[in-house]
């Protein structure tokens, strides 16, 4: 499992993860913004899916150190959806919403 695909994958370049906050924040404004359309959750499960196969991938090749590794990638990218999540959602309390939020 040493491809340079699967490599890019455990080990990304910064490319990579400005793509994954990119396509998180995307997804996310699309979904704040009440957007009926199927783009928003593929915008933020591309991310995801490479990261998660490579997971599988590893395990079933008897590869356990690849999968932590792959395993740390999809915990990275989750992050990342995540923090953009809550920036999306500070952003248009604070700026599109003029009530205080309900409690």
């Amino acid at each position: 499992m040493a491809s340079s695909s699967v490599k890019q994958i455990i080990d990304p370049p910064a490319t990579d993860l400005l793509v994954s906050v990119c396509g998180a924040l995307a997804g996310l404004v699309i979904t704040a913004a009440y957007r009926n359309s199927v783009i928003a959750g593929a915008l933020v499960a591309m991310r995801l899916i490479d990261a998660a196969s490579a997971v599988g991938v590893a395990l079933a090749a008897g590869t356990p150190e690849v999968a932590a590794q792959a395993l740390q990638r999809l915990g990275l990218d989750a992050a990342l959806i995540a923090m953009a999540g809550v920036l999306v959602v500070f952003i248009k309390q604070r700026f599109t919403h003029k009530r205080a939020p309900l409690h």
